[in-house]
């Protein structure tokens, strides 16, 4: 086998959203990062997408909430290609309410140094970067806006992970700003078990170079694993592309 298994098995960075979904559903990472079969973003996405643009708008142009709003709507409608399911029409209507919350959270923190600002960790042992991109950059502190239908009681372990490893590359403390359609909450670093999320970063990325380390190429990794089709980490195309992976 080659020495540097990263390089056999075409990884060239981790992120902590690749680390997020290797604990919760490894067969599906072996499906997207090893044998490369994507799977379209889904209406969720695009709406958090279409939120964050406008806060963007908000934070560096001090736009109003309504003219944010638009944006966000066109945006997201520019991204659904006209798609009228039910699905898709469930996040669309939630985006005014969604925006006007995040205003609210972020127009009096001022503009922010930098958005969508590039990380890169390195971890004791593994040879490639985890790279991140942080959604908010400010002088002391790294914010992620996470947009959602219900606001967690405490914010959740894979947002946690992802925003400590941003701190950890840049010096400067994690928050999480989780908006709804009626709440915003902000959980600063003290809400946070940094030390878990920080072996969680190790204990992962470890776990995967020890899987990419005895295996020869994808099909030797994908033996390694069964998919568990009850994680709401899978859909319907990825079920089926499974289905034909694993026979």
């Amino acid at each position: 086998m080659a020495t540097n298994c990263w390089q056999r098995h075409g990884i060239r960075h981790l992120s902590a959203s690749s680390l997020a979904l290797y604990r919760n559903e490894p067969a599906l990472w072996v499906m997207k990062y090893l044998m490369r079969v994507r799977d379209e973003a889904g209406a969720g996405a695009w709406r958090g997408t279409a939120v964050e643009g406008a806060v963007n708008k908000i934070v560096y142009e001090n736009c109003p909430d309504d003219e944010a709003i638009g944006a966000a709507l066109a945006a997201f409608n520019e991204t659904s290609q006209g798609d009228l399911s039910a699905e898709v029409e469930k996040e669309r209507v939630v985006i005014p309410e969604l925006v006007r919350s995040a205003a609210a959270a972020f127009r009096p923190l001022g503009k922010p140094i930098a958005t969508q600002f590039k990380t890169a960790l390195w971890l004791d042992g593994i040879d490639v970067p985890l790279i991140g991109y942080v959604d908010y950059l400010y002088a002391d502190v790294l914010i992620d806006l996470k947009t959602t239908l219900r606001m967690p009681s405490e914010p959740r372990f894979d947002h946690v992970v992802q925003v400590v490893s941003y701190a950890e590359a840049t010096g400067r403390a994690p928050a999480l700003i989780y908006v709804t359609p009626k709440k915003v909450q902000r959980f600063d670093k003290d809400a946070m078990d940094t030390e878990r999320a920080l072996w969680a970063l190790r204990r992962t990325a470890h776990s995967i170079r020890s899987l990419l380390s005895m295996t020869r190429d994808a099909q030797d990794a994908a033996a390694v694993f069964s998919p568990n089709f009850e994680s709401f980490y899978w859909n319907d195309a990825t079920k089926a592309a499974a289905m034909e992976l694993w026979q």
